[in-house]
């Protein structure tokens, strides 16, 4: 008799139904850096191979909003094929499904078939399992899913990464698990965590693939902004505020001569 193929099934609709009944909100978006570092010994031979190795950093803490989306924006040089294959080898990702909050989301996106992993030379895709099953309740079901339009055919197999444009993923935030389980799932293999975590979860809610312009890889919070601001200003290359002031210390520095400035012309009031 021949021997029966294993059969994954990845189950989430239990803890999709806990929360429903809560609210959701969009909690805005917040960009994809890793902490890039410097492999050690301890490191396995597979990640060791790209001479740096990626920590993903975890989400902000979302207590209290179980149920809603946040977009992880993702620039496009992240998902080109070297970062995605250093990602498949990483595998700084816990659970099945549902993922623990520290996990690398892009890798959770490889791992639920929204979007193709990488691998070396050494692995033949056509031997992987790449195709999106009904077990699989945690993959994209829809086109709409991995930003296709609506009457698109759905995906039998995660989408390869367009060159040319940014990755938006939305996650959808879920409640800390018991324990989350390991598997092998469209060639990365995810790992189990059967301690306390301390934080929440996630799942992989879509994918949408834009061109995010000159704002490309650039936090957009108010913070983030006001600190871009600063930077310009101080730097002399915007003449707004302090800028100006920069700029003439600057000259002063480079000429010894202060450069006058034109003043703008001054209307006296009529009188009547």
């Amino acid at each position: 008799m021949p021997m029966r193929e294993p059969r994954t099934v990845v189950t989430i609709k239990p803890v999709l139904a806990s929360v429903a009944h809560q609210p959701r909100h969009h909690l805005g978006s917040t960009l994809y850096a890793p902490r890039i570092g410097t492999p050690t010994d301890k490191e396995p031979m597979e990640s060791a191979k790209f001479g740096y190795t990626t920590t993903p950093q975890p989400l902000p803490r979302f207590d209290g909003r179980e149920n809603c989306t946040v977009t992880i924006r993702v620039p496009r040089f992240r998902v080109d094929a070297s970062h995605r294959e250093e990602i498949c080898a990483r595998r700084a990702l816990w659970g099945s499904g549902v993922y623990t909050d520290d996990s690398d989301p892009v890798a959770a996106a490889i791992h639920s078939g929204f979007l193709r992993g990488a691998w070396g030379e050494d692995v033949d895709p056509s031997l992987l399992d790449l195709e999106i099953k009904p077990a699989y309740q945690h993959a994209p079901r829809t086109a709409e899913a991995v930003g296709g339009a609506a009457d698109d055919d759905p995906p039998q197999e995660p989408p390869i990464p367009p060159p040319d444009r940014d990755l938006h993923i939305t996650l959808l935030i879920l409640p800390r698990l018991e324990r989350y389980e390991s598997s092998v799932l469209f060639g990365i293999r995810s790992r189990a965590w059967d301690g306390r975590h301390d934080g929440l979860s996630f799942t992989v809610l879509r994918t949408v693939w834009v061109d995010e312009g000159v704002g490309r890889g650039e936090e957009r919070s108010g913070e983030a902004r006001r600190k871009r601001l600063r930077n310009l200003m101080q730097s002399g290359r915007i003449c707004t505020g302090p800028g100006v002031v920069k700029m003439d210390q600057l000259d002063r520095l480079r000429t010894g001569i202060p450069v006058p400035r034109r003043k703008a012309a001054v209307t006296a009031p009529a009188v009547s």
